[in-house]
């Protein structure tokens, strides 16, 4: 299952309509919306509707900016083409659908509001690589390091440890995690290449 992220600037305010800006803004990060996107979505509208579900409203604080962000999950990875409509469609939801419905209620205790949209508002939208690759690693990691990861995974019980790095594991590993740049990678590849030596492992704690 693959992510597809829509994101865009949001706008926040009190109840006298005055404007949040810069640090005041990280207050609402967090908030989200229940309303699922995806059910109101329409074929001729989204071309790459049956592969796409959820879609869920959230707002994310970050750079002294409030940010709109609809996350959905995919089948695959959309095209350019797709990602246009859905941008087109999910802006569509944030002025006159879902985020209209949102922005009309109190957010918070502080009777604070919450606009995902407003005029001039530029967005993007985009498969999340990060999570595409991340699924590819551990994929990987699992093919490649059946043997090692049930090392780790028994080590780290005896440890209480539940994710082990080079950290938890003898300083003579150091040298072989720094050619690497995934601490669960370089760990097993040191515990590879030090059992492939004939060394016994020995780990700290």
């Amino acid at each position: 299952m693959y992510k597809v992220i829509v994101k865009g600037e949001a706008s926040a305010y009190t109840e006298d309509g005055v404007d949040y800006k810069g640090k005041e803004l990280k207050k609402f990060d967090g908030i989200d919306c229940d309303a699922c996107f995806t059910e109101y979505m329409r074929g001729d509208r989204c071309s790459a509707r049956d592969a796409l579900s959820g879609g869920y409203l959230s707002f994310k604080y970050e750079n002294d900016k409030l940010w709109s962000i609809t996350e959905y999950d995919s089948t695959r990875i959309l095209n350019e083409t797709e990602l246009e409509e859905l941008k087109s469609y999910t802006q569509g939801q944030w002025s006159d659908g879902i985020g209209e419905g949102f922005e009309q209620q109190p957010c918070n205790s502080d009777e604070d509001y919450i606009s995902p949209w407003f005029g001039g508002q530029e967005i993007k939208a985009f498969n999340n690589v990060a999570e595409i690759r991340n699924q590819k690693i551990d994929s990987i990691i699992e093919e490649s390091f059946e043997e090692e990861l049930k090392v780790l995974s028994e080590i780290g019980k005896e440890m209480g440890v539940d994710n082990l790095t080079y950290m938890d594991l003898g300083m003579d590993m150091k040298e072989l995690y720094d050619n690497n740049h995934n601490y669960k990678i370089a760990t097993l590849r040191a515990i590879r290449a030090f059992r492939n030596r004939g060394f016994e492992i020995t780990f700290k704690g």
